[in-house]
């Protein structure tokens, strides 16, 4: 087999020394397009490297596997080199504002790959899972052995890392870990089952450049969620596990997205809906237990009190101004118009002819707030009353809620819809949506 030989060998030395090309750019936690300074990229593509390398330790190299990585004409540090993949730390130096688009450019021996935009923004809370794709279960060590746990119960100390919390105090580097106690500076909201969490720690772990070592008291969770919120953001919903409950049995129940399926967002504000229904019959002596029906922007919650015949509910719900197109109130955080190549838009206004038909369906599902908070486009809308609850219990209800979509190029992301009852997960939908590329 000569002639084979010799055109591998002749190929050899092409593949090595072709031009790097950038094909995609993603969060290294969550695995989608939100950046912020200090946060961990996953650059993917061809040619990114001559070889495969992985930094010794911190600090973290400029070079590795003969490339090198620049954000914003800045040097990242690098983690992992090689033909296809590079895992690299954006500076910390980059001033992150509102969808701020800076370019990130790999570069060998055989040159510089065309530039490749991302958008900055201050924040970019994401968490790591134990799959290291972004989604499944989230990496939680018990506090006081420091082994991984499965199940979270309440009041237990957790610690959970995460990574794209911005900058800190003292200030970080793009290449060392931490040495000092280097705490956030932003507020920080975590949510574990649905409930918040009181938070005791946020800072860098030590010795681990852009990576956030959260320590926080579990509450009595409510689902099985475990996410992250900070500067309007909310970060990939991961999964923990929580005690078996056994409050109620036969049960059934169904959620309902009301938007459609690969729904074109063109604004920076999407709106998220869905209808549930449940049924179910609490067993003697049940203690109150709570139907979650929740998504990634918000959802509506009961309180289910058996005993005393009562149940309290919350809900999510779009306010008026948001739901006519009037984001002012969001100033000076703007709106981004993606159809105008993710550029602020006048005064933060949807023009009517571009606000989708579905909003109003969705105001119809969860009704009017009765308590707007400023600068948060979601109400909640919060009700209580004496019903009947014997030996059989049905509801239905709807929730509406704004989240908040980075510019980004991907083709389509997902919004997952699910129905909790006494911490069972019941049904579970999912409705894609793509981002207009800017």
């Amino acid at each position: 087999m000569p002639t084979r030989a010799v055109f591998l060998i002749l190929w050899l030395p092409v593949l090595c020394t072709a031009q790097p090309a950038i094909s995609s750019v993603l969060n290294a936690a969550s695995f989608n397009e939100m950046f912020a300074p200090g946060a961990w990229i996953t650059i993917t593509g061809t040619g990114l490297a001559a070889n495969e390398a992985t930094a010794s330790g911190v600090p973290l190299p400029k070079s590795l596997g003969g490339a090198s990585v620049n954000v914003d004409g800045k040097p990242a540090g690098l983690l992992y080199a090689a033909p296809k993949q590079i895992n690299a730390l954006i500076p910390y130096e980059i001033a992150g504002g509102p969808f701020g688009k800076v370019s990130v450019v790999v570069t060998t021996s055989a040159g510089a790959s065309a530039s490749y935009s991302i958008y900055i923004n201050r924040n970019a809370p994401a968490l790591f899972t134990l799959n290291a794709s972004g989604s499944g279960r989230a990496v939680v060590f018990d506090a006081s052995t420091f082994q991984t746990v499965d199940t979270v119960t309440e009041n237990n100390i957790v610690v959970l890392y995460a990574a794209g919390l911005g900058q800190t105090n003292p200030s970080a580097s793009s290449y060392d870990g931490a040495t000092v106690e280097s705490r956030i500076i932003d507020d920080l909201e975590v949510f574990i089952g649905d409930q918040e969490a009181k938070v005791l720690y946020a800072g860098l772990a030590p010795g681990f450049p852009g990576v956030y070592q959260l320590n926080v008291r579990v509450p009595s969770p409510w689902t099985d969620r475990l996410y992250l919120r900070q500067g309007g953001w909310v970060s990939n919903i991961t999964e923990v596990g929580i005690p078996p409950q056994n409050d109620a049995i036969n049960i059934t129940g169904s959620i309902t997205p009301a938007m459609p399926d690969y729904t074109v967002i063109d604004i920076s504000q999407f709106l998220i809906a869905a209808s549930y229904s449940v049924e179910f019959q609490p067993v003697a002596g049940a203690r109150p237990f709570v139907v979650a029906a929740v998504s990634e922007g918000g959802g509506t919650f009961m309180r289910i009190d058996p005993a005393n015949g009562m149940y309290q509910a919350w809900a999510a719900t779009p306010t008026s101004l948001p739901l006519h197109g009037d984001f002012s109130f969001l100033l000076p955080q703007p709106l981004m118009d993606f159809r105008a190549g993710c550029t602020p838009s006048l005064a933060n206004l949807v023009p009517g002819a571009r606000m989708p038909q579905y909003w109003l369906y969705a105001t119809l599902l969860s009704g009017p707030a009765e308590i707007t908070f400023a600068g948060d486009p979601t109400g909640i809308f919060e009700f209580q009353d004496s019903v009947q609850i014997g030996s059989h219990f049905g509801n239905a209800r709807g929730f509406a809620a704004f989240l908040q979509v980075p510019c980004g190029s991907r083709a389509s992301q997902p919004v997952t819809f699910k129905l909790y009852i006494d911490g069972k997960l019941i049904d579970s939908k999912q409705v894609s949506y793509k981002v207009m590329n800017p």
